[in-house]
């Protein structure tokens, strides 16, 4: 008998050390659970918050970006219109400038002849300045009236 009671004694003291570990364990204590769980949740749903910010924050930064981008695109194509423009009046700026060169050496060099022509004597005939071996056709009243004499004009080293 006195072995039985030990052997009671120990099953007891086993049960309360077991029901003291057991005690401060969350399964025990349904409260203690809870309140874990909801903490686990609050975290939970603060990380997804935090998440969602997060998400919210790159979708901003990406509209900015590309928001940017289609504000430099504009400028691109704005910059771009104006050099065509630019490069159009370019063009024809100098179309013009070409155009006033051109009559004004086809003036002086008209001046020059006419005043050259002006110098010379009244005998002397203006077809006869010419170089001698250039041909001036001669003009249609030259030609009704039969006063056109033509003649070859070679140079002296070819008529060998």
């Amino acid at each position: 008998m006195k072995a039985l009671c030990i052997f009671v004694g120990l099953i007891l003291v086993g049960a309360v050390a077991a029901g003291v570990s057991l005690g401060g364990s969350e399964l025990l204590r349904p409260t203690l659970h809870a309140a874990k769980a909801d903490k686990i949740k609050a975290e939970t749903a603060a990380l997804r918050a935090q998440a969602a910010y997060e998400q919210r924050q790159r979708e901003i930064e990406l509209r900015l970006v590309e928001q940017k981008a289609a504000v430099e695109l504009q400028a691109l194509r704005d910059r771009r219109a104006i050099e065509l423009e630019l490069l159009e009046v370019a063009v024809t700026v100098s179309l013009m400038v070409g155009s006033a060169a051109v009559t004004a050496l086809a003036l002086a060099g008209s001046y020059y002849l006419v005043e050259r022509a002006k110098a010379l004597p009244e005998a002397q005939p203006v077809k006869e300045i010419q170089r001698p071996d250039l041909r001036i056709l001669p003009s249609i009243s030259e030609r009704q009236q039969g006063s056109v004499s033509y003649r070859v004009n070679t140079p002296p080293n070819k008529a060998a």
